[in-house]
């Protein structure tokens, strides 16, 4: 059964990347119709080696290191790939244990600034 995510949830990003990372494509998402509102579904599709840079957000899934990120238009999915300054036994470890090296070791934690929103204010403005 095909992976079906709601337009408004393809990508929430919440991390940021802090170190430059080696990554496996996975697929990507692709949209059902034609509207900006219709739902993504999610194409399997061998997208080879990749590098990712630091300062850019993505959003961590559930589960293991993979993450959606936006590259040349469209959101896909990647999976870190371990890389030779990353300790030589972490395969080997489980991988909720790779999980938690991964987001130590290469996630920022994300937050949107603070603040009221341009709509709220002006909505405010115009209420008083």
């Amino acid at each position: 059964m095909p992976e079906i995510v709601d337009a408004r949830d393809v990508l929430d990003a919440n991390a940021r990347i802090k170190a430059e990372l080696s990554v496996q494509g996975l697929g990507f998402f692709e949209r059902n119709g034609p509207n900006a509102w219709d739902d993504y579904q999610f194409v399997s599709k061998e997208l080879g080696l990749l590098v990712v840079h630091p300062g850019i957000d993505i959003q961590l899934e559930a589960q293991g290191a993979d993450f959606r990120m936006r590259k040349e238009g469209r959101v896909i999915r990647v999976r870190w790939v371990p890389g030779a300054e990353d300790p030589k036994d972490l395969l080997a470890q489980t991988t909720a244990a790779q999980r938690s090296y991964f987001v130590r070791t290469y996630l920022a934690s994300f937050a949107d600034a603070s603040g009221v929103g341009a709509a709220a204010w002006i909505a405010n403005k115009l209420g008083e």
